[in-house]
């Protein structure tokens, strides 16, 4: 499961084991500077722990005050706040930053106080709709008088199913594209797999990185590239042994491969025998 999948599946369970019940509000005009390693907000943001305690040091009134966000609370941070999270507790968080055009995510986990211990996600999504934005302002405006009111926590709660849908939006967009542009390479590979085919003058030939389209076989279909080719040749050499009289030399290289010896090798680790064997 990658990141984004894991982070969708993090929300969804969230959202139907209680939600958000506690919002943290942190002052959109703090008096104090902000420290060395703060977090500046230039657009409104909204963090959710899963697991774990997301601490922090936010500004209040002549000095700071220590936040410790756990599941089912978020903490909002309105245009022109900072805050401080010290990193120091395991923790598993989101940050979504929301602007007019789009949301941002930043999904960490910290499994402990060392920086090699922490893995994280970044990604932007659009909104899937308009009515997002609406609950945004109103949570803005309600937080502004109030952030001990009522609807704050549904509010945000509404907030966080809105970003779930635009990343599920995305999501399938970009597993539809996926799948297409698997689809067509697979047709083609049908068709030429008796030809020299590398990686890298596939990916050339599809406009993708050879990463991506390494990445793309193991995602689509759970194996590699090369394996794929070698099922498809060594199929079409099933045929050819059966139903044809061709010498070994011959049936290796109408399936693509060069040199006998390693096409029997080949063989034997797809079939369990040798290609004589298979046709005796």
């Amino acid at each position: 499961m990658d990141k984004k999948e894991e982070l969708i599946t993090l929300l969804e369970d969230l959202l139907r084991s209680g939600g958000i019940d506690k919002v943290f509000y942190i002052d959109s005009a703090p008096v104090q500077a902000i420290p060395r390693g703060g977090n500046f907000s230039s657009h409104d943001r909204l963090a959710i722990p899963f697991s774990g305690c997301h601490r922090m040091d936010i500004p209040f009134k002549d000095g700071t005050s220590q936040l410790l966000p756990m599941r089912h609370n978020a903490t909002f941070m309105p245009k022109g706040s900072w805050n401080n999270p010290d990193w120091q507790l395991p923790v598993k968080v989101v940050t979504f930053g929301f602007t007019n055009e789009y949301i941002s995510y930043s999904f960490v986990e910290r499994l402990g106080s060392e920086l090699s211990q922490r893995f994280g996600s970044r990604g932007r999504i659009h909104w899937c709709n308009s009515d997002g934005q609406l609950v945004l302002g109103l949570m803005r405006k309600i937080c502004t008088d109030s952030s001990s009111d009522l609807r704050v926590s549904p509010l945000a709660e509404a907030l966080v199913a809105y970003c779930l849908e635009s990343l599920k939006t995305k999501f399938a967009t970009q597993s539809s594209k996926a799948h297409s542009t698997y689809i067509n390479i697979y047709s083609y590979l049908e068709e030429c797999y008796s030809s020299d085919l590398s990686r890298d003058e596939v990916a050339g030939l599809f406009k993708i990185s050879s990463n991506y389209l390494s990445n793309l076989f193991k995602s689509q279909s759970g194996i590699s590239f090369n394996t794929h080719i070698n099922q498809l040749r060594i199929k079409r050499a099933c045929h050819l042994l059966r139903n044809f009289n061709q010498t070994l030399d011959e049936v290796a290289f109408n399936c693509g491969y060069h040199e006998t010896g390693y096409f029997c090798r080949v063989f034997k680790k797809h079939i369990g025998c040798t290609p004589g064997q298979y046709r005796r």
